[in-house]
């Protein structure tokens, strides 16, 4: 990477508020003591040796896990991460193994009606929820109702939507 994108990744502190106006305020130079800069080389090799053994990382090293984390995860790793981080492959094995499938298809699933209304809303521009009765949608559903199934008692609420439309960005709806 050239001194260009590295110079983008350094950690700036907000500039402090101030009288003047929005349109002749200048950017702060950055504090010497405040900022950081991420080698994004190290920052890729430090993921993939940590992705062999995600859990053996995790217990031998809690402090420079979550400061990785803190730094982000990269994108193409994030669906992964966020399951080892939830142990959902260790909870479906809890579950016999076409239990999606089986709560996909009951007819009738608690809070369908508040789901379909809800799905329109969720992520409307984005490229993978905009179209009605598309792809994206159409996994949104599926999983949402699949939970409901699931856990009957919390069912369904507004916000799910959101949470369950980020994780289907980064990970398959089976997953």
């Amino acid at each position: 990477m050239n001194n260009g994108n590295m110079e983008s990744l350094v950690l700036l502190s907000a500039p402090d508020d101030d009288d003047q106006p929005e349109g002749d305020r200048k950017p702060l130079p950055p504090k010497a003591a405040n900022t950081k800069q991420l080698d994004p080389i190290k920052h890729l090799e430090q993921w993939r040796i940590i992705c062999i053994d995600f859990h053996r990382f995790r217990s031998k090293c809690p402090d420079k896990c979550k400061a990785l984390i803190r730094q982000g995860v990269p994108e193409f790793l994030r669906g992964s991460v966020w399951q080892k981080l939830a142990l959902s492959r260790e909870l479906l094995q809890k579950y016999p193994k076409d239990i999606y499938e089986q709560m996909r298809k009951t007819k009738p699933a608690p809070c369908e009606g508040d789901i379909v209304r809800d799905i329109n809303r969720t992520f409307p521009k984005h490229v993978l929820y905009r179209d009605k009765q598309g792809l994206g949608q159409q996994q949104l559903m599926n999983v949402l109702r699949a939970y409901s199934v699931f856990n009957p008692e919390v069912g369904y609420c507004q916000g799910m939507g959101f949470i369950c439309g980020m994780l289907l960005m980064y990970m398959g709806e089976n997953d």
